[in-house]
């Protein structure tokens, strides 16, 4: 069932205007969908209401079977986060146990799963996110930040949530841990999860989601594909501070004139367009020689 934010309003008490204004969008579900804008355009606080972490002021949120109001009762809340799961941006914030094992198992036990069941669960959601079968007796402190994003997401994942949320994945992690997050997120959406991620990487866009929304000064801006954003909408990508993914960028410098339908938006289509590119020039020397 895919997500369904009606008319969703919500105002801190004090700030003197509102942090999302008459937000409505759906979130297709089993796909992934990228949430972008500058810093203070409402990201945050449009994901907490997705798992039950605010409430709306005004509006609602159809989720996961459970429609969220103002007026949502305790247990509606508690529903929800046990069907939409959270990854923030600094995993060690979730990391408290001895060891990881005990770290993903926290979550079932919580639920009142025995130990053992537990422990099955946690095994099957570290398997799930390719952790060392080595490392699960680790304290979560010791291990690298890669390492440490694996665990909080398989703590999440020990849950089997319906949704999962990733606030700034790729945060802190170098050019191969942003490769393999990459790959994990792929395989966590053929899983038949909806994966919902707040990004400032507009490559990472590019390359994972089939939906992109938009936020601008707490209003929607924007909520459609990714290409649609980035071929046909320069204007909005420029007053959103949204840096173009690398492919558009190199393609602009090089061939300013090419048509924006045409612009490549991931590597395999920048390699195309460059041989495309080059093979012009070199018909062009050859004729001027």
């Amino acid at each position: 069932m895919a997500i369904e934010i009606k008319n969703l309003t919500h105002w801190y008490l004090d700030q003197p205007t509102a942090a999302l204004q008459s937000i409505s969008l759906t979130i297709p579900d089993h796909e992934i969908t990228a949430i972008v804008g500058k810093t203070g355009s409402g990201k945050s606080t449009l994901i907490k209401h997705l798992n039950g972490l605010l409430q709306p002021t005004t509006g609602e949120i159809e989720i996961v079977g459970q429609r969220l109001t103002q007026r949502s009762s305790a247990r509606d809340l508690q529903r929800v986060r046990q069907q939409v799961g959270m990854v923030f941006q600094n995993p060690a914030q979730q990391l408290f146990a001895k060891t990881v094992l005990d770290d993903v198992m926290a979550g079932p036990v919580a639920l009142g799963m025995e130990r053992d069941q537990a422990q099955q669960r946690a095994q099957t959601a570290l398997q799930l996110v390719h952790f060392p079968v080595r490392l699960q007796s680790q304290d979560p402190v010791l291990l690298s930040g890669g390492q440490q994003r694996r665990a909080a997401i398989a703590g999440v994942l020990a849950l089997e949530p319906q949704v999962v949320i990733f606030d700034e994945p790729t945060a802190g992690l170098d050019a191969q841990g942003q490769r393999e997050l990459l790959h994990l997120l792929r395989d966590l959406q053929s899983t038949g999860r909806t994966i919902i991620m707040v990004t400032h990487e507009m490559d990472l866009v590019a390359q994972l989601a089939s939906h992109v929304v938009v936020l601008a000064n707490g209003q929607l801006a924007f909520a459609g594909a990714p290409r649609t954003l980035f071929q046909s909408e320069p204007e909005l990508v420029q007053s959103t501070n949204l840096v173009p993914p690398e492919s558009l960028q190199v393609v602009q410098t090089l061939a300013p004139t090419t048509p924006r339908s045409e612009l490549p938006l991931i590597e395999t289509e920048l390699q195309r367009w460059l041989l495309r590119y080059l093979g012009r020039d070199d018909d062009h020397g050859s004729t001027s020689g």
